[in-house]
């Protein structure tokens, strides 16, 4: 559950308002990266969204003619590697999606006491109010719809199956987990 809460949200937070929440306690608090390198969240909403890590990474002016030691050229190398993040992180947020719908009511204690209160019956119905922060959440992080970009990978499910059945697990959580996803 902690490591979902930490790549889904971020953080790790305590889900319960009489545990202490401070940010010296062992496994409770931010994980906010230095500078301007990328935390696990923004790396895997990179990876899932855009295909690679960041902005800057797919941006740099590399020569067409370089040729690593085997003979390929080093783009086809970088976009190699870059589909197997891709599909890594994929399978890292599948698995994090899952134990948000699996462990609803204990994640949705990262939304503070009262809202997590305010919205038991929501929790009654499978709705979980985390589930469209974290939507929400990404749509500004990384200025794109994860639905559709999920929903982009499914599509191509004839030439990455395995893409594919991992973007249509992401889904299947999100949508059991927010009414909004839907």
């Amino acid at each position: 559950v902690l490591a979902s809460q930490l790549v889904l949200f971020g953080s790790i937070r305590s889900s319960s308002p009489d545990q202490n929440t401070d940010d010296d306690d062992v496994g409770v608090g931010e994980f906010a990266p230095d500078g301007d390198e990328l935390g696990i969240r923004e790396a895997i909403l990179s990876l899932v969204q855009f295909g690679k890590l960041g902005d800057c990474y797919g941006d740099l002016d590399s020569d067409d003619d370089d040729v690593d030691g085997n003979g390929n050229k080093n783009g086809e190398v970088e976009d190699e590697f870059n589909q197997i993040l891709h599909n890594l992180a994929l399978a890292v947020l599948a698995n994090a999606l899952e134990v948000l719908e699996l462990h609803g009511k204990q994640t949705s204690g990262l939304m503070g006491s009262t809202i997590a209160s305010a919205s038991n019956a929501s929790l009654n119905n499978g709705q979980m109010p985390c589930a469209n922060t974290f939507l929400e959440e990404s749509k500004e992080m990384t200025n794109r719809e994860l639905l559709s970009s999920l929903l982009n990978v499914l599509g191509k499910a004839e030439s990455k199956p395995h893409d594919a059945c991992l973007s249509a697990q992401c889904l299947r959580s999100l949508f059991q987990a927010s009414k909004e996803a839907k």
